[in-house]
């Protein structure tokens, strides 16, 4: 008797709801199932017909291993009401399933030669482990799967999709629907995977699928919007050629894409495209490698987005390596350890959590120079910058930052010559902002920032410049707390100094605490420190590391108190630069301090450092006002006698420094060596009594010779003419002392000079009547200058 055909064995089978396997063994190859003869062939026609025998067939289906289908599956618009199981299966024709319903169907490990299902509705089906190559005369299809419904999953796991159409797709699956999950893991695609506005309620696995072809657009995946109720898994997947396309995909439950590499690119040089995307979930993009930008403009993720130790080999069109403008993270966005050939573009987001940058490195820019682009962003909590390595600028510009931003140990150097290193110009910051340890080969801007806690430079490296030579601009920048441009331990003494090359611009800054300044070699041919306007709350410490010899500027500054340290052999003149390059017009402050206490002349050194002399290039500069300050402060100590004195000083400096004309500085010197300016007209009472004493000398002198002092009124009444010395009735006695009254102190009249005179002709008579002369001149003078200082003349300038 002739041994049963395949055919007639397996209607047997099917009958009693058995499977027929025909292959012994566990493992069958691809070379295996082409080598199968007659006894393992059965005709395609003949299985559609057991297929399709619903009555004959034993309710668990049709189930066939091992076997050689020869010709055309066709299905197409069939009612298939047995499962069809069919494993280690070689198809030489083409399998269509096209607008065909059908409960479950396997095509487990087969060796497929063309495949259709569009349409299908089906309880699932599984491809897993299948290759799928060209038919050989119908041309190339691809796996087609467009508008499939199924009630449970679709698995394409581990198949070779080999089979590629005209537009280079190897699974076209535009608008399928899946009420289970669609497993994609481990596939081998040679062609684009399309999954076009999917609708897959479980999850989307592609855990080490391979996606080593693309179609004319550079697409390996194609998933725009495509609509996962679960989780979509990236994990290990590999895209070689195109790239990964999410847009406007909506994904329930996260996305785990942890060690993902997606090489590929499309032709903006993109891998990943998943603008407007939206995940109920985290985003796990962790260890990811992308040969092009991963872009998540527009984004709504509701977890944590992740991309820590991934690394971005390749800067897009726009010289960014991420995109995620416009971007919204309700937990935190992680990209500690990131490795970036391009730049990190956030424009405009929003994450509400912590924003971490720790450790990254950044080894392109875009066509800016810049590499983190994050102009509008706003944190919920901390951004933490921490470490990062960036060989371009990190621009803040515009953020709203509600915890605190930390630099600390960061390098950051310009791509470009003068291109800057921070900008964070009118960023607002909740917390602390720490530069600690910074090194930034290029300016910081803070240009009307706001910081709410501290600003802390400790042991930072400005050693960039911009054209002007600024390396720190933070003109109109409010501080909630202190400002450290470096810091010191009063305690220890232990600094932590500032080290800067360019200048430091606090123009018009707004500091609620202290200003502290410990730097270390300031400029030294330009602006060192621009605090015009400043308003300190607290102290200006200053107390810098060594001396400064570029220009300070505190004109129209003020502070609670300045505290610096001097020291005769270490710190001459408390590091404050002199010679004029210490501008302080309009500086205001209430007291001192200081670890040393500071003699007033060291105050007026300091003071003088405001001015400068004339020079055949420019004029001498003299401004009074920081003496004036100086010397309110010292009465406010009660130190009044040196108050006098820096008051005096002022008009003596003024006559040295200020472009006075000679008459008036003859004028300045004559008020100076006599009441002091005003501060001391005791000096005119003791200069009176001494014109009185020589008054008094000469005319006691004259009285004892004989004629020399002689009556100058009618002598009539008199017996005889009276002397000096023999008085007469009826005629006033001369006295010396009442004489060298009326001589020399003009606002007394004893009516001594009323009576008595010189005599000219007697010896000496000339020369006493001269002395006179000068006496009462130099008594004149002396009262005048009294009078001028007790009325506050000699105080006005």
């Amino acid at each position: 008797m002739p041994p049963l055909t395949v055919e007639a064995r397996l209607r047997a089978r099917v009958a009693g709801g058995r499977k027929l396997d025909l292959e012994p063994s566990e493992h069958v190859t691809w070379d295996d199932m082409r080598a199968w003869g007659s006894e393992r062939t059965i005709a395609a026609t003949a299985l559609r017909k057991i297929i399709l025998d619903g009555e004959s067939v034993h309710p668990g289906g049709v189930r066939l291993r091992g076997a050689r289908i020869l010709g055309p599956l066709d299905l197409e618009s069939a009612e298939l009401k047995r499962h069809v199981v069919l494993e280690d299966c070689a198809f030489d024709s083409p399998v269509a399933l096209d607008r065909a319903t059908a409960l479950r169907i396997r095509f487990g490990h087969c060796d497929m030669a063309g495949f259709t299902a569009e349409k299908l509705a089906a309880t699932s089906l599984e491809l897993t482990g299948s290759r799928f190559l060209p038919p050989p005369s119908d041309g190339r299809r691809g796996v087609r799967l467009s508008g499939a419904r199924f009630a449970d999953q679709l698995s394409v796991s581990a198949a070779e999709l080999r089979d590629v159409d005209a537009d280079g797709a190897a699974l076209v699956a535009d608008g399928v629907r899946v009420d289970g999950h669609l497993s994609l893991d481990r596939v081998k695609a040679f062609g684009v995977v399309r999954l076009s506005s999917a609708e897959i309620k479980g999850y989307l696995d592609c855990t080490a699928a391979r996606f080593l072809g693309c179609d004319k657009h550079r697409s390996a995946l194609m998933a725009d919007d495509v609509r996962v109720g679960g989780r979509l898994v990236l994990r290990e997947a590999k895209s070689a050629i195109g790239a990964v396309r999410l847009m406007q995909a909506s994904i329930a439950s996260g996305i785990d894409g942890f060690a993902a590499r997606l090489l590929g690119a499309d032709a903006d040089r993109d891998a990943l495209v998943a603008g407007g995307i939206s995940v109920g979930g985290f985003v796990s993009l962790t260890a990811v490698k992308a040969g092009g930008a991963l872009v998540l403009s527009g984004a709504d993720i509701k977890g944590q987005l992740n991309f820590s130790s991934s690394e971005l080999l390749r800067a897009n069109a726009s010289g960014c390596a991420l995109e995620m403008d416009g971007a919204t993270v309700c937990s935190g966005m992680f990209l500690r350890g990131i490795t970036a050939k391009g730049a990190v573009r956030l424009l405009g987001s929003h994450v509400a959590l912590q924003l971490d940058f720790s450790h990254a490195r950044f080894t392109g820019t875009d066509p800016d120079g810049d590499v983190v682009i994050a102009d509008g962003v706003t944190v919920g909590g901390h951004a933490l910058f921490r470490y990062v390595r960036a060989a371009g600028a990190v621009r803040l510009g515009g953020t709203d930052i509600k915890g605190k931003v930390s630099f600390g140990r960061a390098v950051i150097a310009p791509a470009t010559p003068h291109g800057q290193a921070l900008n964070a110009d009118r960023a607002a910051m909740r917390g602390d902002l720490s530069l600690y340890s910074l090194i930034a080969e290029g300016p910081v801007s803070l240009r009307s920032a706001t910081v709410a806690g501290r600003l802390d430079c400790s042991y930072a490296q400005l050693t960039g410049v911009d054209r002007h030579h600024n390396a720190l601009i933070a003109d109109g920048i409010q501080v909630g707390e202190h400002l450290c441009l470096g810091d010191r331990n009063e305690t220890t003494g232990h600094i932590k100094p500032l080290r800067v090359r360019g200048a430091v611009r606090l123009v018009g800054a707004r500091i609620n605490g202290s200003l502290r300044i410990v730097t270390i070699a300031m400029a030294a041919q330009h602006t060192a420190l621009d605090a015009t306007g400043a308003r300190i709350t607290d102290e200006l410490q200053w107390l810098p590391v060594s001396q400064v010899r570029g220009t300070v500027i505190l004109e129209r500054a003020t502070a609670h108190r300045v505290e610096d340290d001097w020291d005769d052999v270490y710190r001459p003149r408390g590091c404050w630069p002199g010679e004029g390059r210490l501008r302080m017009a309009g500086f205001t402050y209430d007291a001192f301090g200081g670890r040393n206490k500071v003699r007033c002349g060291q105050r007026l050194d300091w003071v003088r450092g405001n001015h400068s002399k004339a020079t055949k290039s420019s004029a001498a500069v003299f401004v009074p006002q920081p003496y004036e300050q100086l010397a309110r402060v010292y009465k406010q100590m009660g130190r009044d006698s040196k108050a006098q004195h820096i008051a005096i000083t002022r008009r003596r400096d003024k006559r040295k420094y200020g472009n006075m004309k000679f008459r008036r500085r003859a004028l300045s010197w004559v008020l100076d060596r006599t009441i002091g300016y005003g501060y001391k007209t005791w000096r005119m009472g003791f200069l009176l009594v001494a014109i009185w004493a020589v008054a008094f000398g000469a005319s006691h002198w004259a009285q004892q010779q004989d004629d020399l002092v002689m009556p100058i009124k009618s002598v009539a009444q008199a017996k005889s003419t009276p002397t000096a010395d023999h008085p007469q009735k009826g005629y006033p006695a001369f006295e010396p002392a009442a004489y060298a009254v009326d001589v020399a102190i003009p606002v007394l009249n004893l009516h001594q000079a009323e009576y008595w005179g010189p005599n000219r002709a007697a010896p000496y008579g000339r020369e006493f009547a001269y002395l006179t002369y000068v006496c009462t001149a130099a008594g004149w003078f002396t009262a005048t200058m009294a009078v001028v200082g007790l009325t506050g003349l000699a105080r006005r300038d």
